[in-house]
């Protein structure tokens, strides 16, 4: 097998289009995938859920060549032709150009988003306990729990690297204007819970120590 990282990547249905394009001239007959559901086309995907759009594949057959974008970013053969190893190369080629810093942010985010809600969770409950107890101690303990379970988080860049991820935005690029209303509800949940947790825990630590 021959297989390309393509890094990680913000995709509009433009680039999809490049993509399935350049397939159609390569290859033979192009499928895709989202989930369990099949595309006719790139388009078809504006029907498809949050969920379905994290586990997209592209294939073809004649050469047979399997393209993952959502939780990971790869594109892969099993022909060991030189055509099928240079149509993976120019897949690289074509869109290593959309890499994306807030796709890593993105995918950090929907990755260790469990995380990230205990985290506030634990803290949030240690700091009530120092609050009414006027103990610092319980918020020190829940926060230390918290330090030990951001470890998970701490491997996402990590993991990223070794496997890829591609945030799939299914609008044409003319037409998204800054993030979509879901990602952007998404990260002000988890805001809103990382700050509220970070209040209730200073006004422990005064109390405690009034």
């Amino acid at each position: 097998m021959y297989a390309r990282r393509l890094g990680v990547l913000r995709l509009f249905q433009n680039d999809l289009d490049d993509l399935v394009r350049l397939l159609g001239e390569r290859t033979g007959k192009v499928g895709i995938q989202a989930g369990d559901a099949v595309a006719a086309e790139p388009a078809d995907l504006r029907d498809a859920t949050s969920k379905e759009l994290q586990a997209v594949q592209i294939v073809t057959s004649e050469p047979a060549i399997v393209i993952r974008l959502g939780s990971q970013a790869t594109a892969s053969t099993t022909d060991d032709s030189d055509s099928a190893r240079a149509t993976v190369d120019d897949i690289y080629l074509l869109l290593n150009a959309r890499r994306s810093q807030g796709a890593f942010w993105v995918g950090l985010w929907r990755e260790g988003r469990f995380f990230f809600l205990l985290v506030a969770v634990l803290e949030s409950i240690g700091a009530l306990l120092a609050l009414v107890t006027r103990d610092p101690t319980p918020l020190r303990v829940f926060a230390l729990w918290a330090l030990l379970l951001f470890l998970p988080i701490i491997f996402g860049p990590i993991n990223f690297r070794s496997t890829g991820y591609c945030v799939i935005v299914p609008r044409l690029r003319s037409e998204q204007r800054g993030l979509s209303r879901e990602t952007a509800r998404e990260l002000v949940s988890g805001l809103i819970g990382a700050l509220i947790g970070a209040a209730v825990a200073i006004i422990a630590l005064v109390q405690s120590r009034q």
